[in-house]
């Protein structure tokens, strides 16, 4: 009896040893390259949770320590997490004094839209990166947290992980070794990532029947009821800061602003908006009255469906207005107000509830003495338009009637022009604020041309775009607007038939449009035309067809104008036009379009074979970011560099994508910014502020181009090729030395200044570079590029010759499969 004592004591001494050694928390770090020295750092992590609890992402922060080298900011993205990258928001802390391979940490952690995280379960992937405000080159070789050995999930407990601020998994630097640190009060630049899942208000009117929901409480949100001023007394009530709801669906479904089953989305009036809105639904409210007074109730929606008995609201649990109409106001973010006169409300606290029966968008509701009304209501946040400045001269006024000369985009006297202006977003989304977005974009942002996106398809892959084939009247009427205050602010402006297809999917619906624009304003010098955005999946032989109908019928009313041709494969293939141009014709352009984080060298190089050739290009939209426009929430500013400088070089006409404020990395607004400005500097994104740094700029009066092209000698050589073989061993500058080396055989990599040959006969799958003096492979400059094997120069005697010359403190250039 004794033994099986001592034998049971063994045992469950052991068990809780065992319990007591296993981890609650722990965390799994890799690294997605090997690269230990470059501009960003970059770092994957996973959480797992074995503690028997659920807890709030939002209580978890993660630590990784690292050397700054230097002393500006940080900038933080996410570029992928299962809790979605817009939930995952990125801080710096400098230590003082700093520590054996930490002089900062970087801080990462969670909104409260990430969710939870059950017991026995690990986040998913937390793909996290991060470069210098200066963009400066990061020795990772000696900082703590990192390990470039790790290219698969590894446990790692340099990396720290904290609940309430308390540490349960890692070592920090310095424990047991180094007193604890003393963190700097002031911290370096904290950026959160710009992008959110994009929203997309649903359109079908007819709701999903769902079960009876069950009326929920909320005390996330303390209401604050805002006086808006005018004559009388006002009392503005955010729909999205409601007391209680009743919502069918499980979720939000803009996953902004708060966390329960309402569906919440930015507003393109600034702030946000419920949508979403299905039968049955309804939002209370708290309602403070100092004095009972007859009052009128505004309520702002949007939707491009109406109903006449789109809502009613209770006062106190009596319907107080009967059903109240929604108009079809165009679109989900096109906003009226309606407006219901004459209810009395005492003085005192009411409970203030509007039921929904119509599928639309709701911004607020505002109350206005009807005794003393304040008069006409604008959006909150809207600000006055702002004035020219002093001196302006307007674009129009500048270069008069603009014209082709050569390749070259010309005023009308024949010299040359380079316009830098914006494009919106779909007209149906994100439309600009008549008499102020664009006028403020002129006077604070110095832009000379405006492209609005007026989208054309009705469904598109199954989604429903609700563009001018569903709605012609409404979409033409908003870019009415925008050529109104385009001609106001003395601007061009685009009229940008923006389609996602074959163009002769709708040859005349485009040609009645293109007739009814050239007759209205073909007369003004402002105008340019562009009668197809991005041709999709068809030849250039199929978009010349569409353009010989198209541009006669313009030609016929207005023969002098501007008019752009999209070009073959969503406008990167000018090459093909090149080959086989338009003829007969004056003051034509071809379209390039590019996103920085998408397209390079190869689509540069298509681009120039067709200026050599004497295709006049115009880039008519381009990002940022990658193709998709942002929705990974990346802007890739040193490729942007390279694009912007490219354009500069040869003169030419640019246009951004997108000034809205989608959560999106290339839109140019934060998404809960007002759309029709003015916009402080806080306003605006990362890209938004670069793009309006770039209109800023004061441009060097563009020097001529060459006009005599040579004739086209093939009809697909989209890859510049030498004339000649350059030397292998090129002429070394002064006092440097060019030795060749031995052959690049994939995979090859190699750091450090100097210059240097070699001869290959094989670059593997891709080249990659950065922060060099130069690359050259065959005498075509690669410097600081990427590039696929497709957009390499053609061999020369059957190698490569490369040229890599690096003068600044650290250089990279790879050879990879």
């Amino acid at each position: 009896m004794k033994g099986y004592t001592k034998s049971m004591f063994c045992m469950v001494f052991i068990m809780i040893c065992t319990l007591l050694s296993a981890q609650s928390w722990h965390i799994e770090y890799k690294t997605p390259d090997t690269h230990t020295q470059e501009q960003w750092i970059k770092a994957y992590f996973k959480i797992y949770n074995d503690s028997g609890t659920t807890v709030s992402l939002s209580d978890l922060t993660i630590r990784y320590w690292y050397t700054p080298d230097g002393t500006a900011g940080d900038v933080f993205g996410c570029w992928w997490a299962q809790a979605g990258s817009a939930n995952v928001t990125g801080s710096f802390q400098d230590i003082t004094p700093p520590l054996t391979g930490a002089g900062r940490y970087c801080e990462i952690g969670f909104t409260a839209e990430a969710g939870t995280l059950s017991s026995g379960t690990d986040s998913g992937e937390i793909q996290c990166a991060w470069h210098g405000a200066d963009w400066r080159t990061y020795d990772e070789t000696d900082d703590y947290s990192q390990d470039h050995t790790l290219t698969a999930y590894t446990t790692w407990d340099r990396v720290c992980l904290y609940l309430g601020g308390e540490s349960v998994w890692g070592t920090e630097p310095g424990s047991g070794q180094d007193p604890t640190p003393e963190v700097t009060p002031e911290t370096t630049t904290t950026t959160t990532p710009e992008n959110t899942p994009t929203l997309t208000t649903p359109v079908d009117p007819t709701p999903t029947e769902t079960a009876t929901p069950t009326p929920s409480p909320t005390p996330e949100a303390t209401p604050e009821q805002t006086s808006v001023p005018g004559t009388g007394t006002g009392i503005l009530l955010e729909a999205e800061d409601y007391t209680g709801y009743s919502d069918s669906t499980g979720g939000n479904e803009g996953n902004t602003y708060r966390t329960d089953d309402v569906d919440i989305e930015p507003c393109a009036e600034g702030g946000y908006n419920v949508g979403w809105i299905t039968d049955g639904e309804w939002l209370q409210y708290d309602l403070a009255v100092d004095a009972s007074d007859i009052f009128i109730v505004y309520v702002r929606v949007a939707s491009p469906l109406g109903k006449t008995d789109g809502f009613y609201i209770e006062l106190d649990g009596t319907d107080v207005t009967g059903p109240v109409e929604i108009p079809n106001t165009g679109a989900w973010q096109s906003w009226q107000d309606s407006v219901i006169g004459g209810i009395p409300i005492s003085a005192g606290v009411h409970t203030l509830r509007i039921v929904m029966h119509g599928d639309f968008n709701f911004n607020f509701i505002y109350l206005a003495s009807e005794t003393m009304p304040p008069g006409p209501t604008e959006p909150p946040g809207a600000l006055p338009t702002s004035t020219p400045p002093p001196g302006y001269v307007s674009a129009v006024s500048r270069f008069g009637s603009l014209q082709v000369s050569g390749t070259q985009l010309s005023d009308q006297n024949g010299n040359p022009v380079r316009l830098k202006g914006m494009c919106s977003h779909g007209l149906q989304w994100f439309p600009f604020m008549k008499e102020h977005t664009i006028h403020n974009l002129v006077y604070d942002w110095n832009i000379q041309v405006i492209r609005p996106a007026m989208y054309i398809e009705d469904y598109k892959n199954g989604d429903y775009w609700g563009g001018y084939i569903a709605q012609p009247e409404y979409m033409k009427n908003k870019l009415i607007e925008m050529i109104d205050d385009a001609l106001d602010a003395g601007i061009y402006i685009l009229i940008d038939w923006h389609i996602h297809n074959d163009p002769t999917n709708f040859t005349s619906e485009s040609l009645a449009f293109f007739e009814e624009m050239a007759a209205d304003y073909g007369s003004y010098p402002n105008i340019i035309y562009e009668i197809c955005n991005e041709p999709e999946n068809v030849s250039w032989s199929t978009v010349k067809s569409y353009a010989t109908v198209i541009i006669p019928a313009i030609r016929a009313i207005d023969p002098d104008n501007i008019i752009i041709v999209g070009t073959q494969n969503w406008c990167q293939d000018l090459d093909v036009a090149a080959d086989d141009p338009l003829t007969g014709y004056t003051n034509i352009m071809y379209a390039l379009h590019f996103y920085a984080g998408t397209h390079y060298q190869s689509i540069r190089d298509k681009a120039d074979y067709a200026l050599n050739s004497g295709l006049p290009v115009i880039v008519s939209e381009w990002g940022t970011s990658d193709s998709t426009g942002g929705s990974n929430g990346v802007t890739y500013f040193p490729e942007s560099d390279v694009w912007v400088d490219w354009m500069n070089q040869r003169n030419l006409t640019w246009i951004n994508w997108n000034f809205s404020n989608k959560s999106e990395s290339s839109a140019a607004l934060k998404a809960d910014a007002n759309i029709g400005g003015p916009w402080d500097d806080a306003d605006l994104t990362a890209s938004g502020l670069y793009i309006k740094t770039l209109m800023l700029s004061d441009d060097p009066e563009p020097t001529p181009t060459p006009t005599t092209p040579p004739e086209p000698t093939s009809t697909t050589p989209p890859e510049p090729t030498p004339t000649s073989p350059p030397d292998p061993t090129p002429t070394p500058q002064t006092g440097e030395t060019c030795t060749p080396g031995s052959s690049i055989t994939p995979d090859f990599v190699y750091d450090g200044t100097g210059d240097h040959c070699w001869e290959a006969a094989s670059l593997g799958n891709y080249i990659n570079s950065w922060n060099l003096s130069v690359l050259e492979v065959n005498g075509v400059d690669l410097t600081n590029q990427y590039a696929g094997a497709e957009s390499l120069p053609p061999k020369i005697d059957g190698k490569y010759y490369v040229r890599y010359k690096c003068s600044v403190s650290w250089g990279h250039f790879e050879a990879k499969n």
